[in-house]
């Protein structure tokens, strides 16, 4: 779509003056508001990784905890209307699954996942779902909505 509507802005700029069809006006629009909707949309899901933090930001992406888990962004495959999705999954040192989130979380929004830098605790940094951390609770995995971020975690935002 982009190529064509280049096309256009291309062949209605070398009409001469005066000759033009009036489709550059419209044709210069619509790329503005593409470039502008895809600035907007990179800088609210940029998550920024601090002085030696991970951040998993797309499936597959893995990241360590202090203690020897792993937490990784499994594709949870499209929406209806094609919206790419991720799940987190975290695995023990073995390999074994300890924690299976079933939230999908929206790729278009932004999600990361990071360790607090002091125990085995996840947190999910979600633009659309929200904030999330997931630890051990009662010897179970547990995931928990939770805004009170740390200030290791807060700076990844």
């Amino acid at each position: 779509m982009t190529h064509s509507v280049c096309r256009v802005a291309t062949s209605v700029s070398t009409a001469p003056p005066g000759r033009r069809s009036g489709m550059l006006g419209p044709a210069i629009a619509i790329m503005t508001a593409l470039l502008m909707a895809l600035a907007a949309t990179l800088s609210a899901c940029t998550l920024r990784a601090g002085s030696g933090s991970q951040v998993a930001t797309r499936p597959g992406d893995t990241v360590a905890s202090p203690g020897g888990y792993t937490a990784t962004l499994v594709s949870g495959g499209k929406l209806s209307g094609g919206v790419e999705v991720a799940k987190v999954r975290i695995s023990d040192s073995a390999g074994t699954v300890v924690f299976q989130d079933t939230e999908a979380y929206s790729l278009r929004h932004g999600v990361g996942v990071a360790w607090q830098a002091s125990g085995d605790v996840l947190w999910i940094l979600s633009a659309d779902v929200g904030t999330s951390k997931v630890s051990v609770v009662d010897g179970r995995w547990t995931k928990v909505a939770d805004t009170n971020r740390p200030p290791e975690i807060e700076k990844l935002r």
